[in-house]
C-alpha cells in the first residue's frame, strides 16, 4: 500500500507530470485565465510588469518567478493578443479585438474570473497601497473600475478629492475627461460640492493647491455647472491674490476668468468693473502687449457692448487687435476674438 512516503520511479514521475499537463493543472495554467481576465478588465494596455503588478496584488502569484510566469501566459494566449504601446512608453498588452472583450464579459466560462477580476481592479484603485508600477494607470482609470463595479459612492468621493484630482492633472488628464466620468454616475448635484471642498482646502494655499481650483474651474466651466463655476471662480481669485499677491500673472489670470464668468452670468456691470480694474493692474505690472493684459481687454468690450456702450467695446477690440496681430499673431485665439 502507498503511504506517500515511497520513492517512485522516474516513469510514476512522468506518469503525474502528463496527469497534470491532461488536465490543465500547473502554475502557467493558473495564471492564464486570471491574466486574460485581467486584459479584458483593463481600460489600457498594460505592460508585463503591469500585469505582473495585478497579479501579485491580488496573491495570484509571488514576486518570486512571476516575470517569467507572465511572460510565458502571454506568449501562450498570443493568438488572442496584440500589443500596443502604453501611456508609459512601454510595450503593452491587450486583447487583440474588442468584440472578444465584450464576449468575455458576458461569457459563462468567464462570468466568475471576470467578475472577480472587475472587483479586484475596482479594490486596488482605492488603495493607497497600489503597486508603484500601477500608480499612473490607477490615476487615469481607476475611477471607470470603480463605477464598473457599481461603487458609485466611492468614485464620486475620488472625483470630489482635490489632492487625487491634482495628481490626475499633473499626469496630463484633461478636465474634459473628468467631466465625463461625472456624466457616466449622473450625479451634477454632487459635482456642487466642489465650492465646499475647495473652501476648506484653500484655507492655506500654495502652488499646487491653486493649479488643482484652476483645474476645478476648468472643469466646472467646460461642463457647464456655472452656479459652481461661479463661486470657484472667485474663491480662486482670492486666493491667487492671497498668496501671489494681486498684480501677479496668475491672479490676473485668476481673476480675468471670474470677470468673464460675471458676463456669462448676465452681472455685466460688476464684470466691467472687475475687468477694468484688472485691466489697470495688468497694464501696470505685465505690460501693455501681454497676453493677459488683452484678455482683460477682451472681456471688458464684452461687458461693455452687453451694457450698450458700443463706442467704448469697438475701441478696445480695435486696440486689441492691432496690439494682438503684432505681439500674438493674427491666429492667435484672444486676437481671434477682437477679429
Amino acid at each position: 500500500v502507498l503511504d506517500g512516503q515511497e520513492d517512485l520511479p522516474d516513469s510514476l514521475h512522468a506518469y503525474h507530470e502528463d496527469l497534470l499537463r491532461r488536465l490543465a493543472v500547473g502554475d502557467l495554467q493558473a495564471v492564464v485565465t486570471p491574466l486574460v481576465a485581467t486584459l479584458a478588465c483593463a481600460h489600457e494596455p498594460l505592460s508585463v510588469r503591469e500585469i505582473e503588478a495585478v497579479l501579485v496584488y491580488r496573491r495570484l502569484l509571488t514576486s518570486d518567478g512571476a516575470t517569467a510566469l507572465v511572460e510565458e501566459g502571454l506568449a501562450a494566449t498570443a493568438s488572442m493578443l496584440s500589443s500596443a504601446p502604453d501611456p508609459e512608453g512601454e510595450t503593452g498588452f491587450t486583447l487583440f479585438h474588442q468584440s472578444l472583450r465584450d464576449h468575455m464579459r458576458t461569457s459563462e466560462q468567464m462570468r466568475q474570473s471576470m467578475t472577480t477580476g472587475i472587483a479586484a481592479m475596482a479594490e486596488l484603485s482605492l488603495g493607497s497601497d497600489a503597486p508603484e508600477s500601477l500608480r499612473n494607470y490607477v490615476l487615469r482609470c481607476g475611477v471607470r473600475h470603480l463605477l464598473e463595479a457599481g461603487r458609485h459612492d466611492q468614485a464620486q468621493d475620488l472625483l470630489l478629492d482635490p489632492d487625487h484630482l491634482g495628481r490626475m492633472a499633473n499626469l496630463g488628464i484633461e478636465a474634459e475627461s473628468v467631466a465625463a466620468l461625472w456624466r457616466e454616475l449622473g450625479d451634477e448635484d454632487r459635482s456642487a460640492s466642489y465650492a465646499g471642498v475647495l473652501r476648506t482646502y484653500l484655507q492655506s494655499p500654495s502652488n499646487e493647491k491653486l493649479a488643482v481650483a484652476r483645474f476645478v474651474e476648468a472643469l466646472c466651466g467646460g461642463s457647464g455647472w456655472l452656479q459652481s463655476h461661479d463661486e470657484i471662480a472667485e474663491l480662486s481669485a482670492r486666493s491667487h491674490e492671497q498668496f501671489l499677491g494681486p498684480d501677479d500673472v496668475m491672479s490676473i489670470m485668476a481673476g480675468a476668468s471670474r470677470a468673464a464668468s460675471m458676463n456669462r452670468r448676465g452681472l455685466y456691470a460688476e464684470g466691467k468693473n472687475l475687468a477694468a480694474e484688472l485691466l489697470g493692474r495688468s497694464r501696470r505690472s505685465l505690460g501693455a502687449e501681454h497676453v493677459q493684459t488683452l484678455r482683460c481687454m477682451n472681456i471688458l468690450a464684452k461687458a461693455h457692448d452687453s451694457l450698450g456702450e458700443v463706442q467704448d467695446s469697438r475701441r478696445l477690440l480695435e486696440e486689441v487687435l492691432a496690439t494682438g496681430e503684432k505681439s500674438l499673431g493674427a491666429d492667435h485665439p484672444v486676437t481671434l476674438v477682437a477679429a
